[in-house]
């Protein structure tokens, strides 16, 4: 009591101010106040000379114008994978009850459990409402009278964004206004997702505040994008943190950006300044937000939910399994079964090992009815290819480096080796970190060499090494320095402000050749299109991550072919061959689900390197 009392004494005099400015204004109605300072006044005074339209149509717009070894790169970023909250018992129990019950189900006895009836019987209703909003034919007409309007709208208001904006683009504001603005926008990497995100928000303008959430890395990335398009918002944009606030009141702005850390610490930043619910939000990399049970999930679907509007902006929304869809969904559509019910219609169950109070536990893997799915999730999802949107961008060329024997350090192999036989050949996954970690080791100097093999082949190509351990980026730097070539590195330990400067220096100066980065740090929200030649001197278990980087450097803009090369090192003790298996296998699980595309259709991106091992 004595801190919600301390709250509302320091938050009294903004509120008194306000209401003070409001008395001596002529009321607007309510969702006007949301925006109603005297920009926003002035725009509504001039507005109400023409025909109205709607309520909700008048734009926020013009007026406002005229030194760590070995440490995964991973870990030195604040907002990558996170540990589980954790449930309660009681929760705990019932999921893990219910995952057993269904466990040792054939199949079709597994589809007809009363869980996954209940999830088939949602399923079919969502998915028929979603087809007849796709059947031109039977949309009803104020629907599409709405999408119209709103998109008039915006191009009156900002008539030079036709023609800076992609056919793909408009057509994609469009299926997500049919949608009433809540929408996973899932186009794959580099089509221009940020732009559409922004433009469905403008289209909603009349709700704002809009609060933006995206990765640390690309908070300031995302300011940058919004003054670029909408230049007249330079001065509404504040990005959350807690060190600059520390308890003091927000000031009003019509932008808000912050970071998935910042928002999970700081419950103060999930509303508005006064108190209130955001109406319009954007979640950026939103497949960071899969898992359940974690923090940072369970502080972002309440303010998904009562948001009216929300965009969510993905290019791989499966990383490993179906389970990770339902996160998704339970945003945007609050009426879904629970997670527990979804997994027993579409999940396989996997057994790990006993947890630190020896109860077993059994969690959701792989992928149940993969069509239905499929459907279910179109119901949600824009998504467009490279294929599709973009047929004449440049060839993207993959090719694989084997490293063996002689090319790797010996006795890095024997260290596994001897971990190995301590262990007894038992609970080998306990130890995939350490693998990991010494394989690093193990190939570094004969990355480094390799990339500057490269370097002469390709003498008047720019070059990305993308890597995961620092170990292994600091050896292909050390070789830099030697060779006397002008670089740049971006990984966990370069400051937010300092990234995009970097990266913004290898764009544009043609005296740095080669960027070293983390496949982390620097995996998404950045554009490196002025390299040809990407060197991907480790891999990582999440094919989605793999390709998040190589779409760093192919993607619109990119004029010239692009050859990717992979180091892989040879042997069953090594990590790199596990590696290819298992992103083969979870690229094919994605394809299915995200694509539609059928068991046997299915092409990997990246089994022309296993079977080149």
């Amino acid at each position: 009591l004595r801190l919600s009392t301390s709250r509302k004494l320091v938050s009294r005099p903004l509120v008194n101010k306000q209401v003070a400015k409001a008395e001596s204004k002529p009321k607007l109605s309510t969702s006007r106040k949301l925006v109603s300072r005297p920009l926003v006044t002035k725009q509504v005074a001039k507005a109400e000379a023409k025909p109205k339209l709607s309520t909700s149509r008048k734009l926020v717009s013009r007026p406002l114008v005229n030194k760590r070894k070995s440490v995964p790169v991973e870990t030195l970023l604040e907002d990558e994978e996170e540990e589980d909250e954790g449930d309660s018992d009681e929760d705990f129990l019932h999921r893990q009850e219910l995952f057993r019950q269904v466990e040792k189900l054939s199949d079709t006895r597994q589809g007809r459990h009363p869980s996954s009836v209940k999830v088939q019987e949602w399923v079919q209703k969502r998915v028929g409402q979603w087809q007849s909003l796709e059947a031109a034919s039977k949309r009803p007409k104020a629907q599409e009278v709405e999408v119209e309007e709103r998109l008039a709208d915006f191009f009156k208001n900002f008539p030079e964004m036709k023609e800076k904006m992609r056919e793909s683009q408009i057509e994609g504001v469009k299926m997500s206004i049919r949608r009433d603005g809540r929408c996973l926008v899932a186009d794959e990497m580099g089509l221009g997702k940020t732009l559409q995100a922004l433009v469905i928000a403008q289209c909603y303008s009349e709700e704002w505040p809009v609060l933006i959430v995206a990765p640390t890395s690309v908070v300031l990335n995302w300011k940058t994008e919004v003054v670029k398009w909408f230049p007249h918002l330079s001065s509404e944009i504040q990005v959350l943190e807690w060190k600059t606030f520390k308890g003091h009141p927000r000031r009003e702005k019509l932008v808000y950006l912050v970071s998935y850390d910042q928002l999970m610490a700081h419950k103060e930043f999930r509303t508005r300044p006064d108190g209130n619910p955001y109406k319009v939000v954007i979640v950026d990399e939103a497949h960071m937000m899969k898992n359940p049970d974690a923090r940072r999930t369970k502080a972002l679907i309440p303010i998904c939910r009562t948001a009216s509007r929300c965009s969510l902006l993905t290019g791989t929304p499966v990383l490993n399994c179906a389970a990770e869809t339902w996160v998704h969904m339970a945003a945007l559509d609050e009426s879904i079964p629970g997670f527990a019910d979804f997994c027993v219609r579409y999940s396989l169950f996997k057994q790990l090992e006993k947890t630190a109070d020896e109860r077993p536990e059994l969690t959701p893997v792989g992928v149940r009815e993969p069509e239905e799915l499929h459907e279910l999730l179109q119901s949600f999802m824009v998504r467009r290819t490279k294929q599709d949107v973009m047929p004449d961008l440049a060839e993207k060329r993959r090719h694989v480096k084997i490293f063996q024997g002689e090319d790797l350090e010996g006795k890095y192999l024997r260290a596994i080796i001897a971990r190995q036989k301590a262990a007894g050949g038992k609970n080998f996954a306990n130890y995939a970190s350490m693998v990991f970690s010494v394989t690093a080791k193990a190939k570094k100097e004969a990355v480094a060499k390799y990339v500057e093999e490269i370097i002469q082949q390709q003498s008047d190509a720019k070059i990305v090494v993308f890597g995961h351990h620092e170990i292994i980026l600091s050896a292909v730097e050390k070789k830099l320095k030697r060779l006397g070539l002008s670089y740049i590195r971006v990984d966990g330990q370069v400051s937010m402000s300092d990234r995009q400067e970097r990266v913004d220096a290898f764009q544009n100066s043609d005296e740095i050749r080669v960027a070293l980065v983390g496949i982390m740090a620097c995996g998404q929200g950045i554009s490196l299109t002025a390299a040809r030649v990407a060197i991907f001197a480790e891999l990582y278990w999440v094919p989605a991550r793999l390709l998040q980087a190589e779409d760093r450097v192919h993607r619109h803009g990119q004029k010239n072919i692009v050859d990717i090369y992979y180091c892989v090192a040879q042997g069953g003790s090594y990590m790199d061959e596990s590696i290819l298996k298992k992103i083969v296998d979870k690229e094919m699980l994605g394809d299915m689900i995200v694509d539609g595309k059928k068991r046997n259709q299915t092409s990997s991106n990246f089994k022309a390197l296993l079977d080149a091992k």
